[in-house]
């Protein structure tokens, strides 16, 4: 039963309610909202639900209001309760879905009062944009591919635009604990398209680009989580660090020169080719000393011995320059063997099935190339032994 107490005993100066009205709980909080000026509903916070219970605390006599009470210090207990997520966005989440609530209950509890619907409304499309937010983010880098360039480019900038519409809402990214992702997204992008674009087609220098965007995604994600409080430890940590490895070891694949499509069948043309290979290999072994890559640096230093000692022969002219390029070819080939197998077992570390296959079949490949370039080296020596035969000697 309603209590017979007019609005007008309530201290409050409102004309949102009737001073001759009984009082009622639709009369306590709409007069509640209405003195406290609340400009934007969708602000409501923990600290306005513990001023509403004790407000309310003060008109128990009147019909309803203890049982709305009992509903206002539960929701209120766990509203305290809750932030203690892994990450400001997820205790952001857990904010919004207790403000929802709160709306929820007050509006069930007022009449005419539209604004609370509109808030509630305005809150619940807020609240799925940030787990929009955090599904993405969770999700991370996508697995490796060797040509999910262009789709890790697109989850990147899908990433970016939640975001932005988060900011667009009024979200404080940098409060969030959200700007260094989107910085350092933003700035993988742009890397990504200069990259793509100087490439001029070249597919090995758009599949690098494409591995570093992923390498660089990867690394960005894994700094989010660890500044938001996860251990290294962590599944979502640890995920992204083997993608970080993947792609090391994917650059390192796309690094080792495809000597296979090249196949010296002149000793001139060979020359050349051999000073272009050094210096190549030269710029890569600078490249591998950059990034502190050991092993590396030891295939590319062993590829300019091999194809200096090949020059220096054939500049001396002490040696048949066929032989010389075919032992120099076969020494190259099975030095990429043995880092390709080398990069293979990085791969199924990394639980890299798809790369490490893709490797295991270039290797074979070799394999099977070096089988022909000896037939053709005995075939070679066979054919100079019977040349030698059938001059006249005097």
């Amino acid at each position: 039963m309603s209590s017979s107490v007019p609005a007008a005993a309530i201290p409050w100066t409102t004309s949102a309610v009737d001073s001759t009205a009984p009082v009622t709980t639709d009369t306590l909080i709409r007069g509640w909202l209405n003195e406290n000026g609340f400009d934007d509903l969708t602000d409501l916070s923990l600290t306005d639900l513990q001023a509403l219970i004790a407000f309310l605390s003060q008109h128990t006599g009147v019909a309803g209001v203890s049982a709305l009470l009992n509903q206002l210090k539960q929701l209120e207990a766990g509203w305290r309760a809750s932030g203690n997520g892994e990450d400001e966005l997820s205790n952001q989440i857990d904010n919004l879905k207790f403000q929802i609530k709160f709306l929820d209950i007050l509006a069930k509890n007022t009449s005419g009062v539209d604004a609370l619907d509109e808030a509630k409304q305005t809150s619940t499309g807020n609240l799925q944009k940030l787990e929009d937010a955090k599904k993405a983010i969770l999700e991370g880098s996508l697995p490796w591919e060797e040509d999910n360039g262009v789709a890790s480019r697109e989850s990147a900038a899908s990433l970016l635009a939640k975001l932005d519409e988060l900011k667009a809402l009024g979200f404080d990214l940098e409060a969030l604990g959200l700007q260094d992702l989107y910085n350092g997204l933003a700035t993988a992008i742009s890397a990504y398209d200069s990259a793509v674009a100087a490439a001029g087609g070249d597919t090995t220098k758009v599949q690098l680009a494409g591995s570093q965007l992923r390498k660089t995604m990867a690394g960005e994600f894994k700094n989010y989580y660890l500044n938001s409080g996860y251990s290294d430890l962590h599944g979502l940590v640890m995920r992204e660090q083997d993608i970080i490895e993947g792609e090391n070891t994917y650059q390192d694949y796309l690094a080792v020169p495809m000597d296979e499509n090249w196949r010296p069948d002149s000793v001139g043309s060979s020359r050349e080719d051999i000073q272009k290979s050094y210096e190549e290999a030269y710029r890569m072994y600078k490249d591998a000393e950059t990034r502190g890559d050991v092993d590396a640096m030891s295939y590319f230093r062993d590829r300019m011995k091999t194809l200096r000692k090949a020059g220096e022969k054939l500049d001396a002219g002490e040696t048949n320059p066929l032989i010389v390029i075919i032992e120099m070819y076969i020494g190259l080939l099975e030095a990429d063997r043995i880092r390709l197998t080398t990069l293979r077992q990085e791969a199924l570390n990394a639980d890299n099935q798809e790369l490490a296959d893709e490797i295991t079949t270039r290797i074979d490949s070799i394999g099977q190339l070096i089988q022909e370039i000896f037939k053709g080296e005995v075939k070679l020596l066979e054919n100079e032994q019977n040349l030698m035969a059938s001059i006249p000697t005097r």
